[in-house]
């Protein structure tokens, strides 16, 4: 069982500090500055999270509060091999772009995570700011992992215009609780995504999808949305993840991963997909044995 979203972090301290900037011009970054302050979780929590949930492996996605510092992330990594993989964070600004994507994997990262959704994103977006980035990740083979409320319809473009670039949509694309307010109809915007499917350099990541249900346990008012994504991007393009950090006071670990893979709607061959070989292939990571003692 591979999760295919956790963040770590620790405390604001001198030694690795947060980037004094974020949260400091935008409400939903904000939240999240607080919340991360509140319930730090280090990466020995998560392993105690992840065997109680039954989970044996994680991409690691960089915590946003620490910029691009992807250091926090790649120590547990380098700790847990088998058990953790790296998804880090590059500022599309960045200087010696082109050469530090062409050396990310080398790096110890397998993907990169962008998040597209206050305003000055948006405005970055339109401007052009982000196409360096997404060209250099398309030559270098590199993963985008987008996280991008309202801008599914430019996703699309912008996979249309780079075949070559590996996408791979989080969240649904659809804004979540608790840090951001649900649209009314929590998947009026699936059709968005749904559009999507066409695009074959395009994956889906159906992550903390419980947290856009309004029933307990088993989640049963989210099962008609996740199989429309099944079956307009098959479970080859289709991967889980809890983004439990985020999620962990609508609804258990345990819970998160209990709704797909005790599906009875679901085949063994599907699950294996869902679970492990979509994100094993994609991300081109592959198992490492645990160690084991004599």
């Amino acid at each position: 069982m591979i999760d295919a979203q956790l963040h770590s972090w620790e405390p604001d301290h001198p030694r690795r500090p947060w980037n004094p900037e974020y949260g400091a011009a935008d409400v939903i970054e904000a939240r999240n500055r607080a919340h991360h302050a509140a319930h730090p979780v280090t990466y020995q929590e998560l392993l105690r999270r992840m065997d109680g949930a039954g989970v044996d492996a994680a991409l690691l996605v960089t915590s946003a509060v620490y910029g691009e510092d992807n250091s926090y992330a790649l120590e547990a990594a380098a700790r847990h091999p088998e058990r953790f993989a790296v998804v880090g964070r590059l500022n599309p600004g960045a200087p010696a772009l082109e050469q530090r994507v062409a050396g990310w994997r080398r790096a110890g990262l397998l993907g990169i995570r962008l998040i597209v959704g206050s305003d000055a994103e948006r405005a970055a977006w339109w401007a052009g700011a982000y196409r360096p980035l997404f060209r250099a990740c398309a030559e270098h083979e590199v993963p985008v992992c987008i996280f991008p409320p309202g801008m599914l319809t430019a996703v699309d473009q912008l996979a249309g215009a780079l075949p070559g670039l590996t996408l791979v949509i989080d969240h649904l694309g659809l804004s979540q609780p608790p840090l951001m307010e649900a649209d009314g109809d929590p998947f009026q915007r699936l059709p968005e995504l749904l559009a999507l499917a066409r695009r074959p350099n395009v994956a889906v990541k159906l992550t903390a999808v419980p947290s856009l249900s309004r029933e307990p346990y088993p989640f049963a008012d989210v099962r008609p949305a996740v199989r429309r994504v099944l079956e307009a991007f098959g479970p080859e393009r289709v991967m889980w993840g809890s983004d439990n950090t985020r999620t962990a006071a609508l609804h258990t670990y345990p819970d998160a991963l209990g709704y797909i893979r005790d599906s009875d709607e679901l085949s063994a061959a599907d699950k294996e997909h869902i679970l492990n070989k979509t994100l094993r292939q994609l991300f081109r990571w592959k198992p490492v044995a645990r160690a084991t003692l004599d």
